[in-house]
């Protein structure tokens, strides 16, 4: 596979935790003790099953203000929003696997733990796609430093964005840390190493306190050069990475690929 059959990469997620629940991903925030789904208001208004389901499975209405009601019809026929929020408490035994997954990259054999993509911010360019790395996360160099290193494998550093922050309610300009532009062609894998935590704390008053990892770890490398799709679908699956193709077909096929992982994740609530 060419790169530059890539445009753009439109989701990026450096660091997320999830849950097995049923077989398929979930994000999960350790130390909440639940998850949430939303559906579509005109959905559960024209499908008793699916509402029946909702009860079934414990989960409850959740308003703006996360007060939990339990779901009733008429609650539901008041509100305004066009989607609604419904939570659900955990316990060990409803989930099978409990992991985090860290996303780092490669460029010219030097992974790269830690990175953030310029979409993200409020500085736009037109020569997209590209990535941005800050000194100060960076935990390979000492930071506000520039090296011979960093040259090699970054090239010069863009000029410090000035920003704007506000202290005790008053604003004042700052600096931003060094940046270096670097383009999506250069990156040379994506690794998301996946950090296994144990169970036995979920639903728990300490769960936060007592969820540690296990010591098992797996990493998953998607080889820019050596494209594999079954591999990029695992990437997918988590919603920590999706690319934008130049062809029509590729957006189509894995945009349809993620439809359908998500109705079978919701399958059970439809059936």
């Amino acid at each position: 596979m060419e790169n530059n059959r890539i445009i753009n990469c439109n989701t990026l997620l450096t660091h997320e935790s999830f849950i097995l629940l049923e077989g398929h991903p979930v994000y999960y925030g350790i130390g909440t003790g639940g998850i949430s789904i939303r559906f579509k208001t005109k959905k559960i208004l024209n499908s008793p099953l699916l509402l029946q389901r909702l009860k079934d499975n414990f989960f409850l209405k959740m308003r703006i203000n996360f007060e939990k009601l339990p779901i009733e019809i008429g609650l539901i026929e008041d509100c305004k929003e066009d989607e609604l929020s419904f939570s659900r408490s955990l316990k060990p035994k409803d989930i099978s696997e409990l992991y985090c997954i860290h996303l780092s990259i490669e460029i010219k054999s030097k992974e790269i733990k830690r990175f953030y993509q310029y979409g993200l911010l409020d500085r736009p360019f037109n020569d997209l796609p590209y990535l941005g790395f800050v000194n100060t996360i960076d935990e390979v160099y000492r930071p506000g430093v520039y090296t011979e290193e960093k040259s090699k494998l970054f090239g010069t550093p863009v000029d410090p964005q000035k920003n704007v922050r506000s202290i005790f309610g008053e604003r004042e300009r700052v600096d931003m840390p060094k940046e270096y532009k670097v383009h999506l062609n250069d990156v040379d894998k994506f690794i998301a190493t996946k950090v296994s935590y144990n169970t036995d704390a979920i639903g728990s008053e300490n769960e936060e306190k007592h969820t540690l990892p296990t010591g098992k770890e797996e990493r998953i490398v998607l080889d820019m050069r050596n494209f594999d799709e079954e591999v990029y679908k695992y990437f997918l699956d988590h919603k920590i990475l999706q690319f934008e193709w130049e062809e029509e077909a590729m957006n189509q096929k894995f945009n349809q690929y993620v439809e359908e992982q998500e109705k079978e994740r919701l399958r059970p609530f439809y059936e």
